[in-house]
């Protein structure tokens, strides 16, 4: 009961506590970099694409979160460095997960190189410090494959609670956004499309 309330069930496995990236257990790495050697198609329909700077435990959690997803289409997931001085790079390598670094500070170039080294047919813009379900790469794609006239796809967002924030405050937040963006949805639909 009251279920909503809760964050959900699958993303209590994705939450590590550690505070060194060198206290995380060595089967957390086997595990991840198992997934995602699913993610390594020769021929993708869809590339996954995620820029990153100095995020070396929110892209752990994150590709572990995209490690477990289940999907018929093949894909690729690419991760571009943007400069990160942190230990973002090992763990990319530790993860065999494709990457590439771009020099070039800031969001934009490092969508603009991870969209260059797409070779999928569809193009999923993630973020590297969000968690994503099991069927998000399924659905999204499904979305986008259905007519030729699809151009563009978006998802909804829910934020995490803490034991500071509880989850009921943030559904608050969530319900409040939802209706500005139906108000919106009526003239500036474009307006709503979000990068998740």
């Amino acid at each position: 009961m009251f279920e909503f309330l809760r964050n959900p069930g699958w993303i209590h496995p994705l939450l590590f506590t550690e505070n060194s990236i060198g206290n995380i257990p060595s089967s957390l790495f086997t595990e991840i970099k198992e997934g995602l050697s699913r993610f390594r198609s020769p021929e993708p329909v869809v590339s996954v694409v995620i820029p990153v700077l100095n995020e070396e435990f929110t892209i752990l959690r994150t590709l572990h979160s995209l490690s477990r997803n289940k999907t018929k289409y093949p894909a690729e997931i690419i991760v571009i460095n943007n400069n990160s001085t942190d230990h973002t790079q090992e763990v990319l390598d530790k993860l065999n997960v494709i990457n590439y670094f771009q020099a070039i500070p800031g969001w934009g170039p490092a969508r603009q190189m991870g969209l260059e080294k797409a070779r999928g047919k569809y193009i999923l813009s993630a973020d590297a410090d969000s968690f994503y379900p099991e069927e998000w790469i399924e659905r999204m794609t499904t979305a986008l494959a259905k007519d030729n006239n699809t151009s563009c796809v978006y998802g909804d967002y829910s934020y995490l609670g803490t034991d500071e924030y509880p989850r009921w405050e943030f559904l608050m937040y969530e319900a409040m956004r939802s209706v500005i963006r139906t108000l919106r949805h009526i003239k500036r639909p474009h307006f709503n499309a979000r990068g998740i």
